[in-house]
């Protein structure tokens, strides 16, 4: 007898069988073979399966430039101003993360021009506060013809540079408050203008809501308000009718959920999930179904007519409820009815009990946050009605609620610009506080606005009411009438003629950035107050290879945004929060919205400034977006207070397909920023807001180009060397591009350890890079180069960067929330972003001679041969 268990040995009567080959058992009769099973899998595989390798393209909005098209416009101008003979590519990727972002890739880039390596790239990509100095060198290439990429770096290349562009930079390496009369308090007092600004448009725009609500049902219906009864000490509350309206929509959508969820539950009797029974079965199923439906329908019909001729039966509640109850059982019997007709009839959907399970889950989460929000709506004069009449009894109750509203719209927004500011991750108890002050703020808020509209509108019993807490304001009635008509007619006329861009926390970031990268100096060398970059244009900067065949090579600026796209009907985006998008001299534009060329978006938009490009890259503190994609900023609620408060530092500028316009409280802020509307890829406005919240590295765009050589220089915030950057680019890359980035264990030479010897106590990472392999899909499927930075305590520091760390332990990882360097700090940076830089070159032997060629030798990789175009 043959043994049972498969790989217990062979069979003695078998004799010198072969022991590789494991034992086969016999399947029962009847069934397949194993050989048999695997063959029909894999002929069914065959068949259906695809190169996965391909990445899935969009069709970008009508109007725009596809990829392909823009990319081509981008190459041929490259091609021109370089001569190139060979396509390949270089590209330099500068990270997020602030001045201290800045100014180690400062010293990184001089230790790169000063080796000849900066001259031969490409592209410069930059996010955030790498954008700081990426677009400071394009504002001085463009501003002095004697500067280069090369050893006339506008900063000099040596580590000791004297140049005095390098020294003005660093005495405003706290650029929020550079002094000259902008000072911390500056700031508090743009804060409160911003504040001021926008709730002179909303606050007046709510209220003329209100009196549409509670005064025009007057005109309508006569009488006065109902008087609701409060308690013996507080008096009465005058309800308008008009916000019955919103009880009874909260109280309908409660019921049409259950109703819903009866029906759902009957038709999975009726119906059996992951059930295919006979004829039979479902007949003599939807029979029993009908038959109890019917009685039931009966039972409630009988107890409607025998309750009308019992004594005291003439309440409304009971005739409500009795015929509710009557109309819910006959519709039971009704549906129960009619789907066993269609069951006999073969007629049936096939999956019908699935799609109505997919539909309660997929509408009931809005149906319970709109029918929470007309409860609230509909609670507004309930509690305005409490806090006047607990106001007559207790005066600072009305100045506590007035100092709650402020207060908690200032905690909301200000946590969620830390948050941010230090591209850190929420907690949830900080996330859910944040969401509660965002929602209290913009509740009490509705509540005053309707106190407000209340006073204009009331009748003299209800004016009584009102004004119990202070009777004088009875007599200032016409003033206040006066005011907020004023007042309404100033938010209808500044809120449409204005531009968000103009009047929030953006324009003060951009200012002081704009100053302190991209000053003017007079011809004394004297550091001007105002800049000349104010007005230079994107389109500007990069010189027409026709008419520049003298100008030194410089790499070409691509400053990476994240363009918002929370509401877009790919899910993709909605995931994310956006998609990474291009400013550049030539091209506009994601894969998401499409692109268009810089000059036809300037003549269509309006100007689109390098300073505002920078700004807008480095805009960390941004309603509905975050750190790639996820943050607090991105809640529903506290992204409505930022939006109506304008504390946002991103900037709106016209989609690449929209139309032109101009972005104002009521479009964009309010159909995209407060209602949602928005924030598709065909919207006619788009905001932008940090690279970094799509890619903090550069890195996505170098690989788009299908760059041969990237070197990425990192500085984010990154104590533990999690590398989330890098990790969430990669992902991206493989995700959208089919591109393999493949790191494997070549990241462990930054892990740090400490050592022996000043600073204690002090981590050193073997190395501050590491160098891999990018792998292309087709077409060419060639092999490109990744060599990574990382800002890394490394040996061959100066005692002054030591000093440095020994004295602040943070170093180099001190939060993104500190924008304010002094001298020492910003020179600690620059020096370790030099040394990094050195640290790699040497490794290489990099001479600024044949750059590609040496990379690729030392990984053993094929050098580009094929010739431009």
């Amino acid at each position: 007898m043959q043994s049972a268990i498969p790989g217990a040995g062979p069979n003695p009567a078998q004799g010198h069988a072969d022991s590789s080959e494991p034992a086969k058992l016999n399947v029962p009769a009847g069934t397949l073979t194993e050989a048999e099973a695997l063959e029909i899998e894999r002929r069914n595989l065959r068949a259906t399966r695809t190169d996965s390798s391909e990445p899935v393209k969009l069709n970008v909005p009508a109007g725009t430039l596809t990829e392909a098209e823009a990319l081509e416009i981008e190459r041929c101008s490259l091609r021109a101003s370089r001569k190139k003979k060979i396509e390949s590519w270089i590209g330099i990727g500068c990270s997020g993360g602030g001045i201290r972002s800045a100014t180690f890739c400062l010293g990184a880039l001089q230790r790169l021009a000063g080796a000849g390596l900066l001259e031969q790239a490409d592209y410069l990509s930059t996010v955030s506060g790498g954008g700081y100095t990426g677009s400071s060198l394009q504002w001085w290439w463009h501003r002095d013809g004697k500067t280069n990429a090369g050893t006339a770096f506008p900063y000099g290349v040596e580590l000791r540079s004297d140049s005095w562009r390098l020294r003005s930079l660093r005495n405003h390496g706290s650029y929020l408050t550079p002094g000259d009369g902008i000072t911390f308090w500056s700031g508090i007092a743009v804060v409160l203008r911003t504040i001021f600004l926008n709730m002179a448009v909303w606050f007046p725009l709510l209220v003329l809501t209100l009196i549409a609500l509670v005064g025009l049902p007057k005109l309508v219906v006569s009488g006065t308000y109902p008087i609701i009864p409060w308690n013996a000490d507080f008096g009465y509350i005058a309800y308008p009718r008009a916000f019955m309206v919103f009880l009874y929509l909260a109280a309908l959508m409660v019921g049409l959920l259950l109703i819903f969820g009866v029906l759902l539950a009957w038709t999975s009797i009726l119906i059996p999930p992951e059930t295919r029974d006979n004829a039979k079965e479902r007949l003599r199923r939807g029979v029993t179904c009908a038959l109890v439906s019917v009685v039931l329908f009966g039972i409630a019909l009988f107890g409607r007519q025998y309750s009308k001729v019992v004594p005291d039966y003439a309440g409304l509640v009971e005739s409500v409820f009795s015929n509710l109850a009557v109309f819910l059982v006959g519709l039971l019997a009704a549906a129960t009815i009619f789907i066993t007709l269609l069951q006999l009839l073969g007629k049936l959907p096939v999956g019908l009990n699935y799609l109505l399970r997919r539909s309660f889950d997929s509408h009931a989460g809005s149906a319970l946050i709109l029918s929470a929000t007309a409860a609230l709506i509909g609670s507004i004069p309930f509690v305005a009605g409490a806090i006047v009449a607990a106001g007559a009894e207790y005066q600072k109750t009305t100045t506590l609620a007035a100092t709650a509203t402020v207060l908690s719209g200032v905690v909301s927004g200000l946590y969620g610009h830390l948050v941010q500011a230090q591209r850190a991750l929420d907690s949830p108890i900080g996330r859910w506080l944040a969401a509660a002050a965002a929602g209290a703020f913009l509740y009490l808020l509705a509540i005053i606005a309707y106190i407000v509209a209340d006073f204009l509108t009331a009748d003299t019993f209800t004016l009584s009411l009102i004004v119990r807490p202070f009777p004088t304001l009875v007599h200032w009635y016409y003033q206040a009438l006066v005011v907020v008509c004023g007042s309404i007619v100033f938010a209808l006329v500044f809120g449409w003629f204005s531009n968000l861009n103009h009047l929030g926390l953006h324009r003060f970031y951009r200012d002081r950035l704009m100053e302190a990268f991209m000053p003017t100096y007079d011809d004394k060398g004297k550091r001007s107050l105002f800049t000349d970059a104010e007005g230079t244009t994107l389109s500007e900067i990069w010189p027409d290879p026709t008419e520049a065949k003298s100008k030194p090579l410089r790499p070409y600026p691509l400053i990476n945004a994240n363009v918002i796209l929370v509401n877009d009907p790919e899910l993709k985006f909605q995931i994310r929060g956006g998609d990474n998008f291009i400013l550049s001299p030539l091209l506009v534009g994601s894969s998401a919205t499409g692109w268009q060329t810089t000059s036809d978006h300037i003549k269509q938009h309006g100007p689109l400034t390098l300073a505002s490009a920078m700004a807008g890259s480095g805009a960390a503190a941004n309603a509905n977006a975050a750190y790639i994609g996820s943050g607090i900023t991105r809640d529903r609620i506290v992204s409505a207070l930022m939006m109506m408060l304008n504390m946002r530092l991103g900037i709106w500028i016209g989609s690449p397909s929209g139309r032109p316009g101009r972005p104002n409280h009521f479009r964009p802020a309010l159909t995209h920023g407060i209602f949602r509307w928005g924030y598709r890829r065909t919207s006619r406005f788009v905001e932008l807001s940090d690279g970094g919240h799509f890619d903090n590295l550069g890195l996505y765009e170098l690989v788009r180009r299908r760059a041969d050589l990237m070197i990425i220089i990192d500085a984010e915030e990154d104590p533990s060397t999690a590398m989330k950057a890098l990790v969430s680019a990669c992902q991206r890359i493989r995700e959208d591009f089919g591109t393999e980035i493949e790191i494997g264990n070549a990241a462990d030479i930054l892990y740090a350890k400490e050592r022996n010897g000043y600073p204690l106590g002090a981590k050193f990472a073997q190395q501050p890079f590491f160098c891999c392999k990018v792998q292309y899909p087709a077409p060419d499927r060639k092999s490109a180069a990744l060599l990574y930075i990382k800002a890394s305590m490394v040996e061959g520091l100066g005692f002054t960067v030591r000093g440095y760390r020994a004295a602040n332990a943070e170093f180099p990882n001190q939060p993104t929330a500190d924008q304010f360097f002094d001298a020492a700090q910003f020179e600690a940076y620059r020096e370790l972003g030099h040394v990094c830089a050195s640290a790699m070159i040497d490794h290489f032997k990099l001479d600024g001679k044949k750059l590609l060629d040496t990379v690729f030798a030392a990984m053993q990789l094929s050098v580009p041969t094929k010739p431009s175009p």
